[in-house]
């Protein structure tokens, strides 16, 4: 019986979308303190691309092997991305609401 695998393919792609959103805000802001946050952005606009790259590898490889590593990596970095991007929004929330 072939493995069921749920990918994060369509999630990743829309917190790509929304790193993107959350990248424009940070740089329109003129505070100087930013300037760490558009970097973390970036950081986690970067790992929800290369995580829905992989989602795609895993889902179009024919080794069964080779594809569960590609949804490993996918995985650790779609995490990596989310906590990337919660970081820049709960400073960004911070500094607005202050």
């Amino acid at each position: 019986m072939e493995k069921q695998r749920t990918h994060i393919l369509s999630n990743s792609s829309n917190l790509l979308g929304i790193c993107f959103l959350v990248s424009t805000l940070v740089r329109s802001a003129p505070a100087v303190a930013f300037i760490h946050l558009s970097d973390l952005t970036a950081v986690g606009t970067s790992f929800f691309a290369i995580s829905c790259f992989l989602s795609f590898l895993s889902m179009r490889a024919k080794n069964e092997k080779r594809a569960d590593r590609y949804e490993t990596v996918a995985d650790l970095l779609f995490f990596g991305g989310l906590t990337a991007l919660t970081i820049t929004v709960a400073f960004l929330s911070w500094s607005t609401i202050r």
